[in-house]
């Protein structure tokens, strides 16, 4: 059986067509995770309705659990703070992280305030990262190297352009022999 070229480009354009009528499924949370994520909030002293309230509110509630477990299990955090956090980030693997990584690395009095610089960041672990590097290598107290390294706009001059006021253009010479200028389309800003 033989096939001619046109046969073949025909049923590659049925393929294709049937392969994009089919909807893709998004990953999503099984009876396993919401019941992982029910069982250690649990476990960590968290009441029976806030946990139903969390678990069942998130997309990813394995993910939201670690990082509960994490922050608990390994700082002088409590589980319901770390709860409130975990549920405020769009990353929640990377607040836990970020907060036991500085955590470990520092002495600072103040673990809430780790906690709430981690899940201000944008990107926690390359927060955690400069954190813990910077403290490290200069021996700052840690607040001071926390606010650094959350500081957006402490960075090289070279990464923000200087902006100056614009400069009032001049409106364009008429070429003689050059057809008038079109009127304004209505509704149109005027420059």
């Amino acid at each position: 059986m033989s096939f001619r070229p046109a046969m073949v480009i025909a049923l590659s354009t049925i393929a294709s067509l049937i392969a994009n009528t089919v909807p893709v499924q998004p990953a999503t949370a099984t009876t396993r995770d919401y019941r992982y994520c029910a069982y250690h909030l649990q476990k960590l002293g968290i009441f029976a309705q806030e946990t139903a309230d969390t678990c069942s509110a998130t997309l990813k509630p394995r993910d939201l659990t670690k990082c509960v477990i994490n922050i608990a299990r390994n700082t002088e955090i409590a589980a319901n703070d770390a709860l409130i956090n975990c549920r405020l980030t769009r990353r929640p693997m990377e607040l836990g992280t970020c907060v036991v990584d500085i955590s470990i690395n520092t002495e600072s009095e103040f673990p809430q305030n780790i906690l709430d610089n981690c899940r201000r960041s944008l990107l926690p672990l390359k927060y955690s990262e400069c954190v813990v590097g910077l403290i490290l290598q200069t021996y700052l107290p840690s607040n001071q190297v926390m606010n650094n390294c959350l500081d957006g706009r402490d960075r090289p001059r070279d990464f923000y352009p200087l902006l100056s006021t614009p400069q009032p253009v001049a409106p364009p010479r008429r070429t003689p022999g050059a057809p008038p200028p079109l009127p304004p389309i209505p509704g149109t800003p005027q420059p």
